[in-house]
């Protein structure tokens, strides 16, 4: 890919925080747009966490700007690594899972009302589908531009990522039973993906340990 798609694909990932983004804004200055319960969403906690979540955009794109120009690569491989798994962890259920569920829980009469229009959840759970399709493919251009060829890696890898093997299978298997558990489909449908996703991010870790030849593709799993 031509270091100009290369660009392309960090500025589409920064255009999918706009929704939300605009959403916070709005509400930051008093709108009551998208809100069924005004009092709820201008109340000191919500401006609190509507101040923190809008933060956490922006660091979506100034992540998506690193993974795409070449200072991202001279920096730190943690000030990479954290915030794009961290984020990749969040965005990643989200627009398999989390949005699904809300498409099929907004097609329901039965489904109660709460605090936002029906429209607000689809709308903010589709930027975050996109700017986890166009993150993924940005950090896995990244990741092949700095770590390939595979360079050594720590001699206490295989200790964190036996913990990490070990937690995300944990994880998997709760998601699992809960996804059983549950009488509601769309709940399933989010557990379902969660297990699967922990499963993944399982098989990556271990990938790194074994040193696959497919080391990017572990990276980016893991």
């Amino acid at each position: 890919m031509t270091p100009l798609a290369h660009r392309a694909l960090g500025w589409a990932a920064a255009t999918g925080t706009l929704p939300y983004l605009t959403l916070k804004a709005l509400w930051l200055t008093g709108s009551d747009v998208g809100t069924t319960d005004p009092a709820l969403v201008h109340s000191p906690a919500m401006v609190v966490l509507n101040g923190v979540t809008a933060v956490l955009d922006l660091v979506v794109i100034a992540l998506a700007l690193a993974l795409t120009h070449p200072v991202g690569r001279r920096l730190p491989a943690w000030l990479v690594l954290l915030p794009m798994w961290v984020g990749s962890g969040l965005l990643v259920p989200v627009a398999v899972g989390v949005l699904p569920a809300t498409l099929l829980a907004s097609a329901d009469p039965s489904t109660p009302p709460d605090f936002l229009e029906s429209w607000v959840r689809p709308l903010v759970y589709g930027g975050f589908a996109w700017q986890a399709v166009f993150l993924l493919a940005a950090f896995a251009l990244h990741a092949r531009a700095r770590w390939s060829p595979a360079r050594g890696t720590s001699p206490l890898l295989p200790v964190t990522a036996t913990g990490g093997i070990v937690l995300a299978m944990l994880s998997g298997v709760l998601h699992v039973v809960l996804a059983v558990r549950t009488g509601v489909p769309a709940a399933a449908v989010q557990e379902t993906v969660s297990a699967l996703l922990a499963l993944l991010g399982a098989a990556g870790v271990l990938g790194l340990v074994r040193g696959s030849a497919h080391r990017v593709a572990a990276v980016v799993a893991a």
